[in-house]
C-alpha cells in the first residue's frame, strides 16, 4: 500500500501538480484559439470595469485630501469638479442594481416596455 500524495490543507482533497497542471493548458488553451478575438474583448473589458471601479474612491480620497479639508478652507471649485465626475462615473452598487434590473426585466435591455 502506498501513502497518499500531499494533501491541500483547506479541502483534504490532494494536491494538484505543476506538471498537471500545464499538461491540462496545453489542452484547454487550443479550444479558445477560435474565439481569441472575444477572450480578448471578455479581458479587456474586465480591465476596464475594474478600473472604473477604482475611479470613484480614488475621487472621494482626493475630495478630502484637495478640496475639504485644506488651509485656508474647503476649494469649492475643485469640490463642485470633482462631486461631478463622481456623478457621472457608474459605481458598484448602481451597476448591481442595474444588472439586477436587467435580470428580472430582460426586455427593458432590448428596449421593450415590458410589464413592470
Amino acid at each position: 500500500m502506498t501513502a497518499p500524495g500531499p494533501l491541500s490543507s483547506a479541502s483534504g482533497t490532494p494536491a494538484v501538480s505543476a506538471h498537471a497542471n500545464r499538461d491540462t493548458a496545453r489542452r484547454v488553451v487550443p479550444l479558445f484559439r477560435p474565439y481569441r478575438a472575444q477572450v480578448a474583448a471578455v479581458v479587456g473589458l474586465i480591465v476596464v470595469t475594474s478600473t472604473i471601479g477604482i475611479i470613484n474612491p480614488l475621487l472621494i480620497q482626493t475630495v478630502f485630501n484637495k478640496a475639504l479639508f485644506v488651509p485656508g478652507g474647503p476649494n469649492l471649485q475643485l469640490l463642485v469638479i470633482l462631486v461631478a465626475i463622481m456623478a457621472v462615473v457608474p459605481d458598484r452598487q448602481r451597476r448591481h442594481r442595474h444588472l439586477a434590473d436587467l435580470r428580472d426585466h430582460p426586455g427593458r435591455a432590448a428596449g421593450h416596455a415590458g410589464p413592470a
